[in-house]
C-alpha cells in the first residue's frame, strides 16, 4: 500500500508527457515490483492504467531515423552477429534468441525495446507488407495455436530480413519473407522509428 501511494504521488508531479501504464507484480522471491512494461509469463495487476497520447501518422516518442545512413548502420550492425548460434532465452554471443537479438540491435541505436515478440509488436507503429523498408520489424505467427506474434527480425530490404532462427540448425542468418514458411507465417510490420523527414523507402536497401 506505501508503495502504491509513493507511486501515485511521483506520477501525479511527473511531468504531462507521462503516459506509461504501470503494472505490479511479485517475482519468485516474493517480492513484489512495478514496471511500465506489461509482465511476460507472469500473473500481474494494473496498479496504474493510461492511453496512448495521440500520435501524428502513427508515429511514437523516439525520435526518428536521422539519415538513412543510420539505418544502414544498424543493418550493418546486425550482419556481424551472422553465423551466431539460437538459443531460446540466450541474449548473448554464445546463443541468442529472435527478440533479444532485435533487441541488442536496436540497443545499439539508442532505442529501448521490451523483451518478447509479443511486446515489440506493440512497440511501434503497425504496417503493411507493402510499407515495410529497411530498418522495420517483421512479425511472423510461427505458432498456430498462439493468437499474437512469436518470432520477430529486422528488414534489410529487397524482402529480406535479418533474424535469430531456430529453424535449420537455426543462429542468426538472412532470410526472404517470400519464402513458404515465412510468407504463409507474415503477420505484419513494425517501425519503432520514423523514417528520415529526407529518406525514402526506396533510396537504400541492404541485401547480403
Amino acid at each position: 500500500m506505501h508503495f502504491t501511494i509513493i507511486l501515485l504521488l511521483c506520477l501525479c508531479t511527473a511531468p504531462a508527457t507521462l503516459y506509461a501504464s504501470i503494472y505490479g507484480y511479485v517475482d519468485d522471491a516474493g517480492a513484489y515490483h512495478f514496471t511500465n512494461i506489461r509482465p511476460a509469463n507472469k500473473q500481474y495487476s494494473t496498479v496504474i492504467e493510461t492511453k496512448d497520447p495521440p500520435r501524428a501518422h502513427g508515429q511514437h516518442s523516439v525520435r526518428p531515423w536521422r539519415d538513412d545512413e543510420e539505418r544502414y548502420g544498424l543493418i550493418k550492425q546486425a550482419k556481424t552477429l551472422l553465423g551466431v548460434p539460437y538459443r531460446l532465452g540466450g541474449d548473448g554471443l554464445t546463443g541468442i534468441d529472435c527478440s533479444a537479438f532485435v533487441r541488442r540491435m536496436f540497443s545499439s541505436v539508442d532505442v529501448a525495446l521490451p523483451r518478447t515478440a509479443r511486446e515489440q509488436y506493440d512497440a511501434g507503429r503497425r504496417i503493411s507488407r507493402e510499407e515495410l523498408t529497411m530498418g522495420d520489424l517483421v512479425f511472423f505467427r510461427t505458432k498456430q495455436h498462439e493468437q499474437y506474434p512469436t518470432h520477430v527480425g529486422i528488414y534489410m530490404g529487397n524482402g529480406q530480413f535479418i533474424h535469430a532462427s531456430a529453424l535449420n540448425k537455426g543462429g542468426v542468418r538472412i532470410d526472404s519473407l517470400s519464402a513458404d514458411f515465412y510468407n504463409a507465417r507474415f503477420i505484419g510490420g513494425g517501425r519503432v522509428r520514423a523514417l528520415p523527414e529526407s529518406g525514402s523507402p526506396a533510396i537504400i536497401t541492404a541485401s547480403k
